[in-house]
């Protein structure tokens, strides 16, 4: 039996496909650099950005479910920072339902979409006017789970290569 030249091809292409990730869709860099406080201050609409940041409430409605979030600045893969550093607040509405106890508060979240109209709302009393995206996605990043090293017990200058505890770094 004889095996059509293209076949090998075109079943390593199937197998790489097989192996390929949907990315969260990456925007424009210079669109990345407008922050909600830049676009608190200007009103900026119809820009596409990608922010992302602390989940502080959501709000399910029949029609949407909108997120209140403390942007925080996003690292290469979109992922919020862990740092007290934040540019304001933004709200972020999308339109499908999305479960308030998995997209509980504290969660990071990166959210992909068009700038609206600015809305005002209450941060306790005071008054707060959000930028509002229009969600065309979004990415709730797994919380990370804690590392257990086990202790080292005492200290031995002779305990060295190659009898070294394995967790035991220089």
């Amino acid at each position: 039996m004889k095996i059509h030249p293209t076949f090998p091809g075109l079943m390593a292409t199937l197998f790489l496909a097989g192996c390929a990730v949907i990315p969260l869709p990456r925007t424009d860099s210079a669109l990345m650099m407008l922050t909600p406080d830049e676009v608190q201050k200007s009103g900026q609409v119809g820009v596409k950005v990608r922010w992302g940041g602390e989940i502080i409430r959501i709000s399910p409605e029949p029609a949407q479910t909108c997120f209140e979030i403390s942007s925080r600045p996003l690292d290469e893969e979109g992922e919020p920072l862990k740092t007290d550093r934040t540019f304001g607040r933004f709200m972020a509405c999308a339109k499908e339902f999305y479960e308030p106890s998995v997209y509980a508060a504290s969660r990071k979240l990166t959210v992909i979409g068009e700038l609206a109209p600015a809305v005002v709302g209450k941060v306790g009393e005071h008054e707060y006017l959000y930028p509002m995206v229009k969600v065309e996605a979004l990415h709730l990043w797994p919380v990370p789970q804690p590392v257990y090293y086990p202790p080292t017990f005492f200290y031995d200058p002779f305990w060295d290569f190659p009898f070294r505890y394995p967790f035991r770094r220089r």
